[in-house]
C-alpha cells in the first residue's frame, strides 16, 4: 500500500458548538455502564447538530447509558455528550466543562466556550479565501469553523476539509474526512478486488472517495448519490461495518 506521510507541522483543533449544561450529567454518562449502539439511535437533534457543528467528521463510536444519554466518539478522537432526548452537552474527557455559564451570548451565538465555532462563510479571512480561490478551482465553500488559537477549518464542496493557522496560513489538507492522525492514508488503486467488488455490488452508484488504514482495519469514505459514507474492513478486505459521515 502507498502511504502518504503526515505535514510535519499538524494543526489540532477541538471544537465543540454545544451549550453549556451541568456537568454532572456528563460524568454520570462517562461513569455509567453504556451499551454499543449505531448511530441510528441517536435523537434527531443530536444528528443535526453533529452534522451542523461537528462536519467534516464521521462518528466512529456511539455509547448509550439507558436514562441519561449518549457518548459519540468523532473520528478526530473528540468525545460529544447529548443528554437521552438528544441535547448537545459541552464536554470532553479532556478539558471539559470550560466556557462562559449558560446564557451568555455574543452576536447572538451560543456559548463556545474555548472550542470554537462554527461561522459564516463570509466571516473568513481574506488569505483564507484567496488561497481555496487561488488553488481549489471550480469549487465551492461549504461550511466553516473557528478557533481563537487553533485557526480555522473549511469544508470545501469537493469534500476536501482545508486547515488554516489563525493567521490564515495553509497547514493542510485532508480529503474526503478530517480524522485524527492515527489514519494513514491508502492509494484508491491499492485497495484488494475483495473491497471494491463489495462495493460496487452493494453501493453500485458510489465513488470511492478515499480510504485509510487505521488500527488493522481498512475505512473506504464512498460518495454515493447524496450520502457520504464511511465503510469499514478488516485487514483482509471482509466487510464489517458502515460509519455515519456528518455532514
Amino acid at each position: 500500500m502507498k502511504k502518504v506521510g503526515l505535514i510535519a507541522f499538524v494543526l489540532t483543533i477541538v471544537f465543540s458548538s454545544c451549550s453549556l449544561q451541568d456537568s454532572s450529567l456528563i460524568n454520570d454518562i462517562i461513569s455509567a455502564n453504556k451499551t454499543a449502539v449505531t448511530a441510528d439511535a441517536l435523537p434527531e437533534n443530536a444528528k443535526e447538530e453533529l452534522g451542523i457543528n461537528y462536519f467534516g467528521t464521521y462518528i466512529d463510536e456511539v455509547f448509550e447509558a439507558e436514562g441519561l444519554g449518549f457518548e459519540v466518539l468523532l473520528s478526530d478522537e473528540l468525545k460529544v455528550y447529548f443528554d437521552k432526548n438528544g441535547g448537545c452537552l459541552n464536554g470532553t474527557e479532556k478539558g471539559k466543562f470550560k466556557g462562559k455559564k449558560r446564557g451568555d451570548r455574543k452576536n447572538g451565538r451560543r456559548p463556545h466556550g474555548d472550542r470554537g465555532e462554527a461561522i459564516d462563510v463570509s466571516e473568513l479571512p481574506t488569505a483564507v479565501t484567496n488561497y481555496i480561490r487561488t488553488n481549489y478551482t471550480g469549487v465551492t465553500i461549504d461550511r466553516a469553523r473557528t478557533h481563537p488559537q487553533r485557526g480555522y477549518m473549511v469544508k470545501l464542496s469537493s469534500d476536501v476539509i482545508v486547515l488554516f493557522d489563525i493567521d490564515g496560513n495553509f497547514v493542510e489538507e485532508h480529503p474526503f474526512i478530517y480524522h485524527h492522525g492515527n489514519h494513514i492514508i491508502i492509494d484508491i488503486a491499492d485497495l484488494s478486488t475483495l473491497i471494491t467488488d463489495y462495493i460496487t455490488a452493494t453501493y453500485p452508484n458510489a465513488t470511492i472517495k478515499v480510504a485509510f488504514e487505521k488500527e488493522e482495519r481498512i475505512l473506504v469514505g464512498l460518495e454515493d448519490n447524496d450520502d457520504r459514507l464511511m465503510l469499514v474492513f478488516d485487514k483482509d478486505g471482509n466487510f464489517i461495518e458502515e460509519k455515519r459521515c456528518n455532514d
